[in-house]
């Protein structure tokens, strides 16, 4: 019990910091951009979302390296954009309500709580690093039951999550790697643009790019065709087969 206060008490911080303007697991330019970017950078997204709307080209999954940028593009969509009609917003906020259960009363009543739920009431989620365990778990399940239409994440919601969409939008084609700034390594490209397109629902997916003014750089043609045509990473299998597993499985096998 008390490991896991511990951890809402640092994911409550780590959304606080986000919140604040803090990039934490993102990258790039150390100066936000001004109002005029913002406002360039939120109009063209929201033209982006329309299109792909109208082009049945949802559910989308939208790429930004920045844990700030991910609720900005999203509270950008306020009053804009709502994806869900009135039965599959009773569905979401019921949801919603039991899983709330597992946190404290004073807990449900947090800002980022209040922020989050409303983005998915609407059919939107935001997926990073620095959110509540509680709020990626609702996110995701919401989203691979077909309820939420447009999530907004980072790369982490690339890795280890079978998560498929229709679509893929990248904000940025570069990111701070720790030590500078890059174009996106092929096999991570390949990572998040695999997300487009589902088995068995669609023939082919859509991988777009709707760069942002603040750290949207187009890379050169050089970097572009380096990282769509170059090799993926090496996969190895580190599964092992030993007395142990061949009995498991036998004992398995016997009481099933």
């Amino acid at each position: 019990m008390k490991a896991d206060k511990a951890k809402e008490a640092g994911g409550k911080k780590a959304i606080a910091r986000a919140q604040k303007g803090g990039t934490g697991g993102g990258g790039g330019n150390s100066k936000g951009p001004n109002n005029s970017q913002k406002s360039k950078s939120s109009g063209a997204f929201i033209k982006t979302i329309k299109c792909i709307k109208d082009k049945e080209l949802l559910p989308c999954i939208v790429f930004a390296f920045s844990r700030a940028k991910t609720v900005e593009l999203a509270e950008s969509l306020e009053g804009n954009f709502d994806f869900t009609d009135v039965n599959t917003k009773s569905i979401i906020r019921r949801f919603i309500k039991q899983k709330l259960q597992r946190l404290e009363p004073n807990d449900r009543d947090l800002p980022q709580i209040k922020t989050m739920s409303n983005l998915l009431i609407r059919g939107v989620g935001v997926h990073h690093a620095g959110l509540l365990s509680l709020l990626k778990e609702l996110v995701e399940i919401l989203f691979s039951d077909g309820y939420l239409k447009l999530v907004i994440a980072t790369s982490t919601f690339a890795i280890g999550l079978n998560l498929p969409a229709r679509s893929v939008i990248f904000t940025q084609m570069k990111k701070f790697d720790g030590e500078k700034t890059t174009t996106i390594p092929t096999a991570e490209y390949l990572q998040m643009a695999g997300r487009a397109g589902r088995r068995g629902k669609d023939d082919e997916g859509f991988s777009m790019l709707c760069l942002d003014p603040e750290h949207g750089q187009l890379p050169s043609h050089d970097e572009f065709q380096d990282m769509l045509s170059g090799q993926g990473a090496a996969l190895e299998s580190q599964f092992k087969v030993d007395y142990r597993t061949c009995l498991n499985t036998l004992k398995d096998s016997e009481s099933g």
